[in-house]
């Protein structure tokens, strides 16, 4: 799906028609404090005993009851508490000493007419190339909501929350919120995005309370697909946002490389007109390192691994299925690296879905024996042949190794019907044993 997803928002962004909403995760690179951060500092301005009410509340994620707490126990009042705000991002904000650090470059440079943003900073105006008009705070201007949606003008900014130039602006209570979102203005935003545009939102958690509330308040009107950019989601956390908020979820993994560059390579894949030929390669693409014992080991609670264990298939085939999943995953990675189309990837992968059903077929359904019918995946994924494919990978053929680990990369996914027998295992039972 991920690759489906890519080639529509590819198409969306083309027209003129995609809209990054971008959340507080953004502006992490440029040390503006977290809600956590924000209301923590506030609480240590009040009385001790009343600081573990507002830590319960931040350790739930309730950032309104928190700063509810604020104002019924610490003396605060709204105003005072925007003051403070205001005053601790301007204090703490730093200049990104590098633009790969972040993606506001990224975002700036690309033509998107309209941006979304629930943040109070105002960093990414920095980056924006072209004709722009300075950013401006949805609540407090007089633009038509289809001016808004269908104008092409020059690059606009909206802050739904809020902006440190203008203090009693930013959104930070239950009470602010209902006031904003109840505007008419807002209302028919969001009417005519869902109608004629697709959010791509940015920088937001799963649990995002903000987020979760808005897409609440406005479901009726959210009926077209729009997409949420997340690291390592959970199968759950997947099938969540996309019933109960029509979010399609955008993975990446952040783990080796960081959430800019992962997130830049994602929108390069989104505003890319065309695939780049792949690049020249680089000298450690050129050898092969076996996993290290660790990695063996973690892999031990992957999906792939414990299908693998359902039947009676030896551990020497395990331990080397480990392996060819290790490279087959590296193999995916670098040819993302490379730059290579989405739709690419998919190819190959759906041609691995096709052979593994046509060997079940032949092998497992005529003898049903899974420890046969892995091996004689093994070989034949030893040689796949892909085809007119092969000419556009040509600069990156997968070695045999690889090809084979294809097939463990597909088992480790459950939208996936791979399975070495007749023995299954339900979500609920699989995560209850990790």
């Amino acid at each position: 799906m991920t690759s489906q997803n890519i080639a529509h928002l590819r198409k969306m962004y083309s027209i003129g028609r995609l809209v990054p909403f971008i959340g507080a995760g953004l502006s992490v690179p440029f040390k503006i404090p977290s809600w956590v951060d924000l209301i923590t500092e506030l609480a240590s301005n009040m009385p001790s005993q009343f600081r573990p009410v507002v830590q319960f509340e931040l350790d739930h994620k309730n950032y309104w009851d928190a700063v509810e707490c604020l104002i019924k126990y610490g003396g605060y009042d709204e105003r005072q508490i925007q003051e403070e705000i205001v005053r601790l991002i301007q204090e703490k904000q730093v200049r990104c000493p590098s633009d790969d650090e972040h993606n506001y470059s990224d975002i700036g440079k690309l033509d998107f007419q309209r941006i979304l943003t629930t943040n109070y900073d105002q960093w990414l105006f920095e980056y924006l190339q072209g004709d722009r008009l300075y950013p401006q705070i949805l609540s407090q201007s007089s633009v038509s909501s289809h001016e808004l949606v269908l104008d092409p003008s020059p690059k606009r900014i909206w802050h739904l929350h809020g902006n440190i130039s203008d203090t009693g602006s930013l959104v930070l209570t239950r009470t602010k919120y209902k006031q904003v979102y109840s505007q008419e203005k807002y209302k028919r935003l969001f009417s005519l995005l869902s109608g004629s545009c697709v959010l791509l939102f940015m920088g937001f958690s799963f649990d995002d309370e903000y987020i979760r509330q808005l897409i609440q308040d406005y479901n009726d009107t959210f009926q077209a697909r729009h997409f949420i950019l997340l690291d390592r989601p959970s199968t759950e956390i997947t099938r969540e946002l996309k019933e109960k908020y029509r979010l399609e979820v955008i993975p990446y993994d952040s783990t080796n490389s960081g959430h800019a560059k992962e997130i830049r390579r994602i929108l390069y894949e989104i505003t890319a007109t065309e695939s780049l030929p792949p690049s020249s390669m680089d000298d450690d693409e050129l050898f092969v390192e076996p996993p290290d014992p660790e990695t063996k080991k973690d892999l031990n609670s992957n999906l792939f691994c414990k299908k693998i264990k359902l039947e009676r298939i030896d551990n020497e085939t395990y331990e080397l299925s480990k392996d060819f999943f290790f490279f087959a995953d590296k193999y995916i990675r670098k040819l993302r690296k490379k730059r290579f189309d989405e739709r690419v990837i998919g190819t190959i992968l759906t041609v691995c879905a096709m052979k593994y059903a046509d060997i079940k077929r032949s092998s497992y359904n005529v003898h049903f024996d899974s420890q046969l019918f892995i091996d004689e995946v093994h070989k034949q994924f030893g040689c796949l042949d892909y085809g007119r494919l092969t000419k556009v990978i040509q600069e990156c053929l997968p070695y045999d190794f690889e090809n084979k680990g294809l097939i463990h990369v597909l088992a480790d996914d459950w939208e996936k019907d791979i399975w070495w027998g007749e023995n299954r295992i339900s979500k609920d039972e699989y995560y209850a044993e990790q």
